[in-house]
């Protein structure tokens, strides 16, 4: 779409969850250039909610190599603070939580979506405080997930309607949780998702297909129930960017697996290997 005439507004941009490959080159470059860049606010201010703690499931052992060995500190990050520098900084660990005493979770519940919604909710709470300083509310606020790469520009924001969130939502699976470009008048809704149908908590699931996760399902739902209007974004505009141990582990890789879940193999970095 065209951009409308007018002013570009501002944006509050939440960077949230684990920091993983954002701290490859290729990773932060896209952010930069593809969405910040590309949606040209006139101001937009970064804030970073960051767990650097490491992951678990509930229910299967094996989680991603690098999250657990090469696990991913602050200092590592300074070329990419260098690119889209903090505004506001927060690396306060939020636990994970397990399977209730008296039933247990469906399969497929990760145990890190309270985690997450948890952590939405205080990216949240830093955008009130700063509109309180600022006197005035932002135009957009960006939920972002670290690890994205950006296949392709975003384009100018006034080319996205401000009275609909613009996340993915493809026809076959459930609404995408990883990335959002929220009208201020709706952020309040997309991040309350954790207090949404409680009494649900990790028990009901989604039916489609190909389901990405409850966490995603439950965000859907939220949003349903909440009556917000959605627009999905094209599909292919972003894909988890995933750093394979070794080039065996990359030649092994299935393409048609990556598409599906839209994950990208990364080669691993020179000089890290697995202790």
């Amino acid at each position: 779409a065209a951009a409308r005439p007018g002013p570009r507004g501002t944006a509050a941009v939440c960077i949230v969850g684990m920091p993983r490959t954002l701290v490859w080159p290729e990773v932060y470059g896209s952010l930069r250039r593809n969405v910040l860049d590309a949606l040209n606010f006139e101001e937009a201010v970064n804030i970073y909610v960051l767990h650097m703690d490491r992951p678990t499931h509930i229910n299967v052992e094996r989680t991603y190599w690098f999250d657990t060995v090469e696990q991913r500190g602050l200092a590592d990050l300074m070329d990419a603070f260098a690119a889209i520098p903090p505004h506001v900084l927060v690396t306060v660990p939020i636990g994970r939580e397990g399977h209730p005493p008296h039933r247990r979770c469906n399969g497929s519940w990760w145990n890190s979506c309270n985690a997450q919604f948890k952590s939405l909710e205080l990216c949240m709470d830093e955008v009130r405080l700063l509109e309180s300083v600022r006197g005035v509310e932002f135009d957009w606020v960006l939920r972002v997930r670290p690890d994205l790469l950006f296949n392709g520009s975003m384009g100018d924001i006034r080319a996205y309607s401000p009275e609909r969130i613009h996340l993915r939502k493809p026809r076959y699976t459930d609404t995408d949780d990883r990335f959002a470009l929220i009208p201020r008048r709706l952020a309040d809704v997309y991040f309350s998702t954790r207090s949404s149908a409680a009494s649900q908590y990790c028990w009901v699931t989604s039916v489609r297909g190909f389901q990405t996760g409850d966490c995603e399902f439950r965000l859907q739902e939220h949003l349903r129930r909440s009556g917000a209007e959605v627009e999905s974004l094209p599909v292919a505009i972003y894909f988890t960017a995933r750093e394979e141990e070794d080039e065996e582990e990359l030649k092994q890789h299935s393409l048609a697996d990556d598409h599906l879940r839209f994950n990208v193999a990364l080669p691993p970095r020179r000089g890290k290997r697995r202790k």
